[in-house]
């Protein structure tokens, strides 16, 4: 489960990732084995193209000029399949426009000017709803993440076609850092029956570049397991697992909603697992502090993430609970507690959603 908050002394966030009122029915402590088969895991990357600028864009007016990705990269960081780039220019809070880009070899790190071509204007809010057209972008950016971006395209709104051209964008280029991940299906067999689902993980790119993720497994219509686990790429530079994983599960649905335990992996060949399952006790473990972003520091005003087990009642709602019905809002406040919830950073208590 994940806590979401903001530091003091602004909005905190309190958000239980996947909890449901089941009672377990396994037996305390009770011994499971299981092999997990991951056939074909495939690997993406986000971020990769990533700016935050403001320019003139004629003849519309100044606006602001930001951007994701995500492609699809095999183990060694390398794209293998096209990069989808989403651009959006902001020219107020109610008008922008949309702009999709397909690049089949971004090199988007690597090469001083990127250069996309052939970009759909997919829509737009406000004044542009139902935009389309297409744009042509330059982007020079230097060592330091600083980039000038310049564009040609044309404007189709209402049946009016109007040329459109972007001069002096200036900002920063990957200021967040590239989010790699890899997910695929995977089977299980074992103690618990047959069952099917996803691994989802993350790769982290800091040094030591490590991998976190969850693996959920399905054994009928109402029966599901989650885990979550993290390990250190071995060897070093791809995705690859050490020989054993500590691997912790976290509850789930059905008659796992209400189960924890610690798990071994051993990797070898695929996925066995084995370790024991038991219904979930008093008391939480934090297990992870960092911001909502992905990123290490901390300080004030920063929205952050606090992950962990047992942090929330086992009867909290699947979906959760926010501060919809506070009554500190009658009041014009906001709370600092919801149900027996609450967060105190140095001291200070939270504000919680």
């Amino acid at each position: 489960m994940e806590i979401l908050f903001r530091s003091p002394s602004r909005f905190r966030f309190v958000r239980p990732l996947f909890l449901a009122a089941f009672g377990g029915v396994l037996a305390l402590g009770q011994s499971i084995t299981m092999d997990i088969a991951l056939p074909n895991p495939t690997s993406f990357s986000s971020n990769a193209f990533l700016v935050s600028q403001t320019g003139f864009a004629g003849p519309l007016g100044n606006a602001t000029l930001v951007s994701n990705s995500s492609a699809t990269i095999i183990a060694n960081g390398a794209f293998v399949g096209p990069a989808q780039v989403t651009l959006g220019l902001y020219f107020n809070e109610l008008d922008s426009i949309a702009i999709n880009y397909t690049e089949s070899n971004p090199s988007f790190y690597s090469a001083p000017t990127v250069t996309m071509s052939g970009g759909t204007i997919t829509g737009g809010t406000g004044a542009y709803a139902g935009a389309s057209g297409s744009l042509d972008l330059t982007v020079v950016k230097d060592i330091y993440g600083n980039a000038v971006t310049t564009g040609t395209g044309t404007l189709i709104v209402a049946g009016n076609s109007v040329p459109l051209t972007l001069t002096n964008f200036a900002g920063t280029f990957g200021i967040a850092p590239e989010r790699d991940y890899f997910s695929g299906d995977i089977t299980a067999t074992g103690s618990l029956g047959n069952g099917a689902g996803t691994l989802l993980a993350y790769v982290l790119s800091k040094a030591p570049n490590k991998v976190i993720g969850t693996l959920t497994l399905a054994f009928n219509q109402t029966d599901t397991l989650s885990f979550w686990f993290s390990y250190i790429p071995d060897p070093p530079g791809t995705i690859a697992p050490p020989a054993n994983v500590a691997a912790f599960a976290e509850g789930g649905t059905g008659k796992y909603a209400n189960l924890k335990g610690q798990m071994n992996f051993a990797t070898a060949n695929g996925y066995h697992v084995t370790g024991t399952l038991a219904p979930f006790t008093v008391g939480g473990t934090i297990t992870e502090v960092k911001t909502a972003y992905g990123l290490p520091q901390i300080s004030p005003n920063t929205w952050l993430e606090i992950h962990g087990q047992n942090l929330v009642p086992p009867d909290t709602p699947a979906a959760g609970v926010d501060w919809s019905n506070a009554p500190e809002f009658a009041s014009g406040m906001m709370p600092t507690q919801l149900g027996p919830i609450s967060v105190v950073i140095n001291g200070t208590p939270s504000y919680i959603y």
